[in-house]
């Protein structure tokens, strides 16, 4: 299982609410143990000279914060970032999602990070100043040299990159893998196997799913605008008798989406995809009656 302790190296690619994409941000994040059991995070960040009058470029620079681990909950105690995050372990990932603010400069956030046992992390997150959406960050981070002519805090080319197809479907038809569900008091069960097949249809593409339970699931994801890559319907039919019915946003190599199946359940999801590994993640909440009643994490792979 990989730890999202030491130096890291990490590119972000920051989109605005729509999609649009508008720059880099290098960072260089480090991750210490103290002698009093906390967790000292310190980012350096980099920007793109295209972000300078962006709302994130408030983010150049030097930020700190301490958190302490209390079993799966993180808690992020300032001062650069004050909230709480969990880690839910998925296989062979360890998935850590947080939500909090940034008291100096007066943004909240939701973010994620998944690291493997290769030390390739996904990281990201968005953005808010109270409902109004400023970023998306998509990013990949890898372990920063101890030794050798690229240790060191190194140049731009010498951090990692995501590159490649955005759409699961483009890297690999059939995607296997596992799933683990947190519930709301911390417990998680294991779900079993999961076997999922795209194909690709006239006015989008589908995927079905086999779990390890026996059931079987059916998503048919259309664009509703043709000339808008960005942006998809979703219908997802299972054994429940009415459907789930959501619409997302892609911001490159993740795609955000929220729906409901019938009128008290909302459920909420992000798929990253990371091409250079063909893995697939997906982050589930399902809120009931405006409570969140569970979290799902799903950990797939491409099949040769």
């Amino acid at each position: 299982m990989g730890s999202f302790l030491g130096a890291w190296r990490v590119r972000e690619y920051i989109f605005d609410a729509d999609g649009t994409y508008r720059g880099q941000v290098l960072q260089r994040r480090q991750l210490f143990l103290r002698h009093d059991a906390r967790v000292r995070v310190m980012q350096d960040c980099k920007l793109d000279r295209a972000l300078l009058r962006h709302p994130i470029a408030a983010f150049a620079g030097h930020h700190e914060f301490d958190l302490v681990t209390v079993g799966s909950t993180r808690r992020f105690l300032g001062p650069a970032v004050i909230g709480a995050g969990v880690q839910v372990q998925v296989g062979d990932i360890s998935t850590t999602l947080g939500r909090g603010h940034w008291p100096a400069l007066g943004y909240s956030f939701t973010s994620y990070g998944v690291v493997g046992q290769r030390q390739r992390q996904l990281t990201g997150g968005r953005f808010y100043i109270g409902a109004r959406s400023i970023a998306e960050l998509v990013g990949v981070a890898e372990p920063e040299p101890r030794a050798g002519p690229r240790a060191g805090q190194g140049a731009p080319a010498d951090y990692p990159r995501l590159r490649g197809p955005t759409e699961p479907l483009a890297i690999g038809r059939a995607w296997s893998g596992e799933r683990v569900r947190r519930d709301a008091d911390g417990g998680c069960e294991q779900l079993g196997r999961v076997e999922r097949t795209y194909a690709r249809g006239s006015s989008g593409y589908t995927w079905e799913e086999l779990r390890e339970d026996g059931s079987a699931w059916r998503a048919h994801v259309t664009r509703p605008n043709p000339a808008d890559e960005t942006r998809v319907n979703i219908t997802i039919e299972g054994p429940e008798p009415t459907p789930l019915i959501a619409a997302g946003s892609r911001s490159g190599w993740s795609l955000s989406v929220s729906g409901v199946r019938g009128p008290e359940l909302v459920i909420e999801w992000t798929e990253l995809l990371d091409p250079a590994d063909a893995r697939l993640v997906i982050i589930q909440r399902r809120v009931h009656r405006h409570v969140v009643r569970d979290i799902e994490i799903t950990n797939l792979r491409a099949r040769a």
